[in-house]
């Protein structure tokens, strides 16, 4: 958690996609059920809304938040809150469309931040 906070960290910039493949995949980031790890991913993966990281993993990062992928955090607000605005700034309608989608499965504390 800790180097992966680093990476996150306002002094280095974002993150080539290469980069974060290489790290996903040595780290079995984008499988890992701790929730924790996958957050911090995400987070590194969607930090530069232009880069063709953030696109490549928007869809990802989108699923794990609604539980999809059947190993997602289904509307926990500690991880669907970032998570979900960072894929909005990626692309708005992935968002969108994926929270219409899985709505109920949300807290409805959650569900009452995420729809303002």
């Amino acid at each position: 958690v800790v180097f992966l906070e680093r990476l996150q960290s306002e002094q280095i910039p974002p993150l080539p996609h290469t980069h974060i493949d290489h790290l996903g995949t040595v780290y079995a980031l984008t499988h890992t059920p701790n929730a924790e790890l996958r957050l911090r991913f995400y987070e590194i993966a969607l930090r530069d809304p232009s880069s063709s990281a953030a696109h490549a993993y928007a869809v990802d990062a989108a699923q794990w938040v609604v539980g999809a992928d059947g190993r997602g955090v289904k509307g926990r607000m500690k991880f669907c809150r970032p998570v979900s605005r960072a894929v909005g700034s990626v692309d708005r309608g992935i968002a969108v469309k994926w929270y219409r989608e899985y709505r109920e499965a949300f807290h409805p504390i959650a569900r009452g931040l995420i729809d303002k």
